[in-house]
């Protein structure tokens, strides 16, 4: 072959594909662009559903040398052998006593009472009960809320309340279930 008809057949080739759209990468460019967004909703599926096993949440199992031995603190916060029933209190928001701006404590709190005669007789005073919480909760300071001891004392300080408004053996245990300082 002449090199004028090889160059005649390159030219062909070139003009074919550029009619055809061969010659363009935008075809490539967007199925690159769906496979990378594909494979990110799918990765961020798998940590949404299965990230709090992973970072050792609540589904996860503990080891066994965790569970063999127990921290001091755990120990000491650890509900009573037989649960009883929860008895969950409204949010409280109070004004927490700082001087100058102002600040805020938002908590979450659900009592463990020792039998259904108990959740009766929280029933029947939660409301003076939430008084007692709420003039408690209002005079604390962010420094005095920081730490998990601090919220250890905290816990300590409305089981005694409870146990002074409702009966002495009518709560067991105090759980924050949500615990917010602003």
């Amino acid at each position: 072959m002449s090199k004028d008809n090889e160059q005649e057949n390159v030219e062909g080739a070139e003009e074919a594909a550029e009619a055809s759209g061969g010659g363009s990468n935008k075809g490539v460019i967007i199925a690159v662009v769906a496979a990378i967004l594909v494979s990110n909703a799918g990765l961020a599926a798998f940590f949404f559903f299965m990230g709090p096993s992973l970072m050792g949440g609540a589904q996860a199992a503990n080891p066994p040398e965790a569970a063999a031995e127990p921290a001091e603190a755990e120990v000491e916060a650890a509900p009573s052998a037989t649960p009883g029933p929860l008895v969950p209190l409204d949010p409280f928001v109070v004004n927490l006593n700082e001087p100058g701006e102002p600040r805020y404590l938002r908590v979450s709190i659900t009592l463990e009472a020792t039998d259904k005669d108990a959740v009766t007789k929280i029933d029947e005073v939660k409301v003076r009960l939430r008084d007692a919480y709420l003039s408690k909760l209002s005079a604390y300071t962010t420094a005095e809320l920081r730490s998990p001891e601090d919220k250890a004392r905290l816990r300590e300080a409305l089981i005694e309340e409870a146990k002074k408004v409702v009966s002495p053996r009518a709560v067991q245990q105090l759980y924050f279930t949500d615990f917010m300082m602003q």
